[in-house]
């Protein structure tokens, strides 16, 4: 079960005794006090851009061997970005053959959103040199 944390333990529901003085105590609160039900936003993680890249030309070229020569890395870490892709979505990406990937018809379209994304990501380095240089597109 995913738990969001709460700003402090102060925030939570712990319970209180008295001092013999008569003053409240505050009790010490376990972690497992202090949770509630709700994610936390950073177990809402995004692949990397290295990993949509590793997907991305696997998907393309059909082998891990080849996108790994077109990305300048090896093909185990070629697979170790696809395999953290598959643990994110939670599924597999492709089918693996002897000799090929082939891409698995529920992950057609993250294909094409990956795609989508990584052609914003390669033009936002001139869309900085326009605005830096003061002219408009």
């Amino acid at each position: 079960m995913h738990s969001m944390v709460l700003a402090s333990p102060r925030d939570a529901p712990c319970q209180r005794r008295r001092k013999p003085g008569g003053s409240a105590q505050r009790i010490a609160c376990r972690k497992s006090d202090w949770t509630a039900a709700t994610p936390r936003p950073s177990d809402h993680r995004l692949p990397s851009i290295d990993g949509r890249r590793a997907f991305e030309a696997a998907a393309r070229l059909g082998t891990f061997e080849r996108a790994a020569d077109e990305l300048a890395v090896t093909a185990s870490a070629m697979g170790k970005r696809v395999a953290m892709i598959e643990s994110l979505l939670g599924a597999p990406v492709f089918t693996r053959t002897s000799k090929a990937l082939t891409l698995t018809a529920s992950r057609r379209e993250y294909l094409e959103q990956v795609r989508h994304a990584l052609t914003l990501g390669a033009a936002i380095p001139a869309m900085v040199a326009l605005a830096t240089s003061g002219t408009s597109p």
